[in-house]
């Protein structure tokens, strides 16, 4: 079905979001250092693949840990670029959707 965003990746690709889920529950948390830590193997799963919705989630935590943690506006306005850059193909509309919004970033 086009443009709804069930996920239905390899199994590596199940993996890799497990972690990308790890680092949303450690963010809500506050723990950035797990957030790091959850993101840093994501993307090593990633190497290779060609998973722009998991690519784009990588991006947009890179960019709230820029925010929170880096307090550096430019680097995570980078990365909040290359998440929307990522899912311009329109396969993941909701994806988008929140890739471009902000609010993710401030919220405790």
């Amino acid at each position: 079905m086009e443009g709804t965003n069930k996920f239905s990746g390899t199994k590596k690709e199940v993996i890799i979001l497990g972690e990308i889920i790890r680092g949303l529950i450690a963010w809500r948390r506050g723990d950035i250092p797990e957030v790091s830590q959850a993101l840093q193997k994501a993307e090593a799963d990633l190497v290779g693949r060609r998973s722009n919705m998991l690519r784009a989630q990588c991006e947009r935590m890179h960019s709230w840990i820029a925010i929170r943690g880096d307090h550096d506006l430019v680097k995570a306005e980078t990365h909040a670029q290359q998440a929307v850059e990522s899912l311009s193909d329109g396969k993941y509309p909701i994806e988008l959707v929140n890739a471009l919004r902000s609010e993710e970033h401030t919220s405790e």
